[in-house]
C-alpha cells in the first residue's frame, strides 16, 4: 500500500561560504518523530574545519504532547514547516524543553 503522507520533511538547507546545514524531521514507522541534523563549516576566525551532527528523538508516545504545544490540530509535519522553518529551526530544542516535552538526543563534533 503505498502512502499518501508526507513522512519525512526539510526544515532547514543552508548553503554558503562559510559551510553547510540542514534540519529534517521525520516519523519513523514505529510512530517516532526523529529531527537529525549536521552543520559543517569553518569555526571563527582561524580556519579550522568542524562538523556537528545531531539528532532527537520524540517518542509515539509523547507525541501528543508536543502536537498540543506546537498547535494541537493538524498534520505534525505540517505544523513543524510552519512553526521552525529556516532561521526558526535552531529554535526546536528549546521548545521541547520549555514545553517539557521529553526527548532523547545524540551529538558529535569533531573538529
Amino acid at each position: 500500500m503505498i502512502s499518501i503522507f508526507r513522512k519525512k520533511i526539510v526544515l532547514k538547507k543552508e548553503r554558503n561560504q562559510s559551510g553547510s546545514s540542514f534540519l529534517d524531521a521525520e516519523i519513523k514507522g514505529n510512530g517516532d518523530l526523529v529531527f537529525d541534523g549536521q552543520d559543517l563549516g569553518r569555526s571563527g576566525e582561524g580556519l579550522a574545519f568542524f562538523e556537528y551532527e545531531y539528532a532527537w528523538t520524540v517518542k509515539a508516545d509523547d507525541l501528543n504532547a508536543f502536537k498540543n504545544a506546537i498547535g494541537g490540530k493538524g498534520n505534525i509535519l505540517k505544523l513543524l514547516k510552519k512553526n521552525f522553518s529556516n532561521e526558526k529551526a535552531g529554535g526546536i530544542q528549546e521548545f521541547m524543553t520549555n514545553n517539557n516535552i521529553p526527548f532523547e538526543s545524540w551529538a558529535r563534533f569533531e573538529d
